[in-house]
């Protein structure tokens, strides 16, 4: 009974640890290169993103190396506010998720014509900087508008490892 306690205990920490900070942000993804370098201006349709971020093609986000490797951030339009704004950059690993649920869109003309890229992801947010930095953690998700203005998502999941490696240790103490 006591190894039982013992386990459902720890189990219990390390949900509120982990999902404490765990925060899920969801929005429309641009390129680092657009918005910092070029100033907002989609490199593929020179549309202001600050004004429209859903006028980037999915193409210019992933297959235009330049915008890829420059990173991705998820931006949101404050309230009363007339033009979108950085609300979360993502990490390494979070560039990762969105670099392949985007290439999870069929290539060629559809990619090409995709335009807006709704991204969400989980993770852990850093404000140290003067951006926040979101930390991924949990999972990820994206959504794109169909031809139809309706969008499809694409899931992913990533299981917490830190989790699951305490876990098993957990158990297997319990069994010994």
């Amino acid at each position: 009974m006591e190894t039982f306690t013992f386990l459902c205990f720890h189990l219990a920490v390390i949900g509120l640890v982990t999902s404490q900070d765990l925060i899920t942000v969801s929005g429309p993804l641009v390129d680092l290169y657009c918005w910092d370098t070029l100033q907002g201006i989609a490199l593929d349709t020179g549309v202001q993103l600050r004004d429209d971020p859903f006028k980037h093609t999915v193409h210019c986000l992933v297959e235009v190396s330049v915008c890829r490797n420059s990173g991705f951030a998820i931006v949101h339009k404050p309230t009363g506010n007339t033009q979108y704004e950085v609300q979360y950059l993502l990490d390494e690993a979070g560039n990762q998720l969105a670099i392949d649920a985007m290439y999870a869109i069929p290539a060629g003309s559809q990619r090409n014509q995709q335009t807006g890229f709704i991204f969400s992801i989980t993770g852990t947010a850093d404000n140290s900087g003067d951006v926040p930095l979101l930390i991924t953690d949990v999972n990820a998700t994206s959504t794109t508008p169909t031809s139809d203005g309706h969008h499809y998502a694409h899931g992913w999941l990533i299981k917490g490892i830190v989790i699951a490696v305490t876990v098993l240790h957990l158990l297997s103490v319990t069994l010994l």
